[in-house]
């Protein structure tokens, strides 16, 4: 059965493209029957990269439990060494519910996993009905929990207020976070505020509408330091301090829009789809997706506009839109002066400006 997980979702938003979210959600045989397989086009040491950002955030983990009082970050660490990360690593928290009902939660909860509720939107109860999508658990990296009044909007605008709010945070090791960090902050808080709901949880607590991502740093120690010269100073809460001067807050109100539009209607449109009808575009965007070659393929076989250095996805669907589908075709157009290319050309200021250069790279390809 297909699965709808964070990164799928995440990296969706980062490629923009509707094929790669419908290979994605592919069934096996939607797959062999493509000949298309995600695996083979994978980065020759992706590996490694992906250890270095285990090893960041299991660092990351460390530091909060150092910096912080006994008994109040609820971890798991796992028996084994990671050989290629170089220590354990943390291990899931299953007990994130039980753990909430006692009288007083602890403050941190790492690595906390819980399944996605389908009730997010009614779409996605539809996808799940029609499409037969697996169900999702998911493992937000630190779930926050602090007595409410920080000030912060809660997701729902509950009233009365709960006792707790809990704030989704997402370790990266990335400096600068990206719009894929941002909706998987958002994705969480959504899954989280259902699923308290769906517990019977969501009278002592709400999701912050004001998730964080903890950035990358030059300086591994940074966090430690910061939180150990604050409590150093006399500082009542230093761990709370170090947290707020270090993490990236996520505009929730802006990305919650996408990714409620996301599972209300760019899901559905996906998955009514065959996996060859969805739209797609070779793009400098494609160049770390997993499904690249096969679509660059395609392209040449096809003689896609995508072809053409500099022409986006938007540029080359209006050009499709007037009849002109292939780099043959717009060549042929735009020296011949055709209606559908003076149609083209009307509707797009841009297309009238690079008409000279469009018909250079066309003549060029062929």
């Amino acid at each position: 059965m297909p699965k709808l997980d964070k990164g799928t979702l995440a990296l969706t938003f980062k490629f923009d493209c509707d094929r790669f979210l419908r290979f994605r959600l592919a069934t096996d045989a939607e797959r062999d029957a493509l000949g298309v397989e995600s695996d083979t086009y994978k980065r020759p040491g992706i590996e490694l990269i992906k250890a270095a950002g285990r090893r960041w955030e299991a660092d990351k983990y460390q530091d909060l439990l150092d910096v912080s009082p006994a008994d109040t970050v609820a971890h798991v660490l796992k028996d084994e060494v990671d050989p290629l990360v170089g220590r354990q690593l943390f291990g899931k928290v299953t007990d994130l519910f039980t753990t909430l009902r006692q009288p007083t939660p602890p403050p941190f909860f790492v690595e906390a996993e819980f399944e996605v509720p389908s009730s997010i939107t009614p779409a996605l109860q539809q996808a799940y009905d029609n499409y037969g999508l697996e169900t999702v658990r998911v493992r937000p990296d630190i779930l926050w929990v602090r007595p409410s009044g920080t000030g912060a909007p809660l997701i729902g605008d509950p009233d009365p207020v709960p006792e707790y709010e809990i704030h989704v945070v997402d370790v990266k090791m990335a400096a600068e976070p990206s719009l894929r960090h941002f909706t998987e902050v958002t994705y969480y808080a959504l899954a989280l505020a259902a699923a308290l709901v769906e517990q019977g949880l969501s009278d002592r607590y709400a999701v912050s509408a004001e998730g964080f991502i903890w950035p990358g740093s030059h300086d591994a120690n940074a966090f430690r330091n910061l939180a150990n010269d604050l409590r150093s100073r006399g500082e009542t809460d230093p761990v709370t301090s170090a947290l707020l001067d270090t993490l990236v807050p996520v505009p929730y109100e802006v990305y919650q829009v996408h990714v409620k539009q996301f599972f209300e209607e760019r899901l559905l449109a996906v998955l009514g789809q065959q996996p060859n009808e969805a739209t797609w575009h070779v793009g400098p965007k494609c160049q770390l997706c997993d499904y690249v070659r096969y679509c660059r393929q395609e392209a040449e076989n096809c003689d896609h506009l995508s072809r053409l250095p500099w022409l986006n996805q938007g540029q080359a669907e209006l050009l499709r839109e007037h009849g002109i589908a292939s780099t043959q075709a717009l060549r042929d157009a735009i020296s011949n002066n055709t209606a559908d290319w003076g149609a083209a050309e009307a509707s797009s200021h841009q297309l009238r400006a690079d008409a000279p250069a469009l018909a250079v790279r066309a003549e060029a390809l062929h």
